[in-house]
């Protein structure tokens, strides 16, 4: 979606640079000032590029936690009061537990978990991630996601799940279990990370 934005600017100076090169034209002035404001035009809009690729990859460009001591999974949950930005609560390189605090007044607090998957040669990866705060209400209902992908040995696969943070405090877990199978393992892999979650 940020990139999403990023274009759409990028394509309004274009727009605005460009009305106003015709303006200049339509109202006279010599070849020499239309080739300057040419060359003006071009130069403010690749510097605009310029600028929204740095914001933009630096508002992108978030880190992909490492996995946990004896895990090769990483993981990330985001929290924040709806319609609004949610920032890194805990993840899997963070201490547990995962403490996250109650919602400002008149607020629901919105939470996504995010899973990276293992890399590998065509893996198949299947299995679950419970997230038991999570739900389509302030209720602990709990939410289960499935899993079911083939990852590729370059990038960071991921999949991930948005709900609602329940309001009422207590105990809860992040259950993430997943077997990884491949022509290239003997024998498949078992992923199991178990997170305690504290609501206030």
């Amino acid at each position: 979606m940020a990139w999403g934005i990023a274009w759409l600017l990028i394509v309004l100076v274009e727009v605005v640079v460009l009305l106003k090169w015709a303006l200049s034209q339509s109202f006279g002035g010599n070849a020499r000032e239309h080739s300057r404001t040419r060359g003006r035009a071009s130069v403010t809009v690749q510097a605009t590029i310029a600028m929204l690729a740095l914001v933009f990859t630096a508002c992108a460009g978030l880190t992909v936690p490492k996995p946990a001591p004896n895990h090769s999974l990483g993981w990330l949950l985001r929290v924040g009061p709806q319609g609004t930005d949610q920032r890194v609560a805990c993840a899997s390189d963070s201490p547990i537990p995962c403490v996250l605090e109650p919602a400002p007044q008149g607020k629901r607090i919105e939470g996504t978990l995010v899973v990276y998957l293992p890399s590998g040669n065509k893996h198949h990866v299947n299995g679950e991630a419970v997230a038991t705060f999570l739900g389509a209400d302030e209720g602990p209902t709990g939410y289960t996601m499935q899993i079911d992908q083939t990852v590729e040995e370059k990038g960071h696969p991921q999949v991930g799940v948005t709900g609602i943070v329940t309001s009422a405090p207590g105990n809860h877990r992040i259950r993430i279990t997943l077997d990884e199978s491949g022509q290239d393992l003997h024998e498949p892999r078992r992923h199991i990370i178990d997170v305690p979650v504290q609501v206030r």
